[in-house]
């Protein structure tokens, strides 16, 4: 099989409504990968598969806190209190994207 096309690449924030702006920012998009939110999910949205992969790696309060304790930089201490308080911790994962003649697959790998 021999798929010939054009990839746009982008960074956005994540935000309210994440879905609804991606949409209209690609609205001819078959598929939109997004990630920084660590947070696997695979939906359809108007005909458009939106994917986020999820992460390999998840910071927890433990490992947070280990890593402020190191004393880091402005940056990383901003980041990791951020890290420390979240109330969310998904499971490291993957993402996979099967295309074919018949369309996109997705998958979300644990790992």
């Amino acid at each position: 099989v021999t798929f010939v096309g054009t990839i746009s690449l982008g960074h956005l924030w994540p935000a309210p409504r994440l879905h609804d702006h991606l949409r209209g920012r690609f609205p001819n998009a078959d598929v939109i990968v997004y990630g920084h939110t660590h947070a696997p999910s695979t939906r359809r949205v108007e005909g458009t598969l939106m994917f986020n992969p999820g992460a390999v790696y998840q910071v927890t309060r433990a490992e947070a806190d280990r890593r402020l304790a190191s004393g880091p930089n402005w940056f990383e201490w901003s980041w990791l209190q951020v890290m420390r308080h979240r109330r969310r911790h998904p499971a490291p994962s993957v993402g996979l994207l099967e295309l074919s003649r018949d369309g996109v697959m997705a998958a979300i790998v644990r790992l």
